[in-house]
């Protein structure tokens, strides 16, 4: 009887800590789902105050998401690389790549998001 008790107390122990590294895990993937939007508010300042997704912008985002984010961010745009007029709006996607807590290296979960902006140089 004591032998049952104990494998079942272990079994216990062992589930409750897999169910809080799997909680842990969502709350992490919450805070990084969340930085998207700071990263996408720079992609917009990049765009209004270089004319567009121009060479420089382009790569001030790069650097800018492998100093904050560990480069899970890119910009992606037909008009990659393009001054834009004044007025024009500006298409692009945000590819990120998120790596998944406690799990190996190679497993990351990828997500797209589409945002648009104007160009405020003349």
């Amino acid at each position: 009887m004591d032998v049952e008790d104990s494998q079942g107390e272990v079994f216990s122990v062992l589930f409750y800590c897999l169910t809080v590294l799997a909680f842990l895990s969502v709350v992490v993937f919450g805070y990084q789902l969340q930085t998207i939007t700071t990263y996408r508010q720079q992609v917009n300042y990049q765009i209004e105050r270089k004319g567009g997704l121009t060479a420089e912008a382009v790569s001030e985002l790069k650097d800018y998401s492998n100093k904050q984010f560990h480069g899970w961010y890119t910009v992606e745009s037909p008009s990659l690389g393009k001054k834009a007029a004044f007025g024009d709006t500006v298409a692009y996607t945000i590819k990120a790549t998120y790596p998944v807590l406690f799990l190996p290296d190679n497993i990351s979960v990828k997500i797209g998001i589409e945002g648009q902006a104007p160009s405020q140089v003349r």
